[in-house]
């Protein structure tokens, strides 16, 4: 999360390029988080599904109608153009583009329909090197048919299903993969697949520089994703697996469970503040520097959630409706039905 506020924060070029690797780290432990708890309940695939989608999906919505109707009344009572149209209300709905930031949701519901197929092929493929073999194939086979796919003369909209459909999800798809297993990989294994994940890094750098000494960098090759910057998302995300253990040491437990539960939501409420930071930054009249604005960032998200778990604390008890108590575990906050 440290990652992605500080890159919507402002941060320069210097700073975001060597830590832009946030999705593919969510990825990843979103993988890794997967397996655990799949390997512990082994669920059916329709239950799964309707679980998975349900808390990707609905806290989206929720979000929305706390977030749009207070921008709709703030815009009134200032005299404001609402700043966005229905057709981007409704993009933003559906998890596409919209007004921003939401679209990872949509990576993340399409991974969910993913999830139980690989599993099962997981299980099957006993080998961790040969299952590390098919997804670098996957990267591989995507990057070769990026410049294809992205060459089509097709209207904007086919375009970007193209873009979605045929590029980014086999791509985020193989990156799950890899995290499903990687719990499974040594120490050894680890440092290889860094090494790896540098080599493809360096493939695509040194051509671009020693040519006409330009230097784009990983993150211009995110959307869609190509080898370029999922192979550096996961050289960082393995260089970090490589120390975990150290730093898992120095972070208390009680904050890893608590934001492990709670990224969803510190995320969510952090949007209103990227919206509005160059609004508050006149309204202080003071020059909002970019550790200053990642700063803020994190911290409303971690405030907007607490607050929000305090109110829901107040509203939702054991004897409540199970609906209220349904919408209260969405929110962020599991309340014991009475029995």
């Amino acid at each position: 999360m440290l990652i992605i506020f500080t890159a919507h924060g402002g941060a320069p070029g210097w700073v975001v390029q060597p830590i832009g690797f946030g999705v593919v780290l969510l990825i990843v432990t979103s993988g890794m988080s997967h397996r655990l708890l799949l390997d512990r309940k082994q669920p059916r695939i329709v239950p799964f599904l309707r679980q998975r989608l349900t808390r990707i999906v609905v806290p989206v919505w929720l979000f929305l109608a706390l977030y749009l109707p207070v921008t709709w009344a703030v815009c009134a009572l200032l005299g404001e153009p609402f700043p966005w149209s229905r057709e981007v209300l409704l993009e933003t709905a559906v998890l596409g583009d919209g007004f921003g930031y939401v679209w990872i949701f949509r990576i993340y519901a399409l991974l969910a329909l993913a999830t139980m197929p690989i599993l099962a092929l997981s299980r099957r493929v006993r080998s961790l090197p040969l299952w590390g073999l098919g997804v670098a194939g996957v990267l591989l086979g995507m990057e070769v048919i990026s410049p294809r796919v992205l060459a089509q003369d097709l209207s904007p909209e086919a375009l970007e299903w193209m873009r979605l459909v045929v590029l980014a999800v086999p791509a985020y798809t193989a990156v799950f993969a890899l995290g499903l297993r990687l719990h499974e990989a040594s120490h050894r294994q680890l440092l290889a697949g860094a090494a790896i994940a540098l080599a493809a890094v360096l493939a695509n750098m040194l051509p671009e520089v020693l040519g006409d000494g330009s230097f784009t960098g990983p993150r211009a090759h995110k959307y869609p994703p190509r080898l370029y910057y999922v192979a550096y998302g996961l050289f960082g995300t393995l260089s970090l697996a490589l120390v975990r253990q150290p730093l898992a040491r120095r972070v208390p437990r009680e904050a890893t469970v608590w934001f492990s539960r709670n990224t969803l939501w510190v995320y969510l409420w952090h949007i209103p503040l990227v919206h509005n930071l160059d609004a508050l930054a006149g309204l202080l009249g003071l020059p909002l520097p970019w550790p200053v604005r990642s700063l803020l960032l994190m911290t409303f998200g971690i405030g907007c959630t607490l607050v929000q778990h305090a109110l829901v604390r107040r509203i939702a008890r054991p004897s409540s409706p199970g609906a209220l108590l349904w919408v209260a575990d969405l929110l962020g906050v599991r309340v014991q039905a009475a029995r």
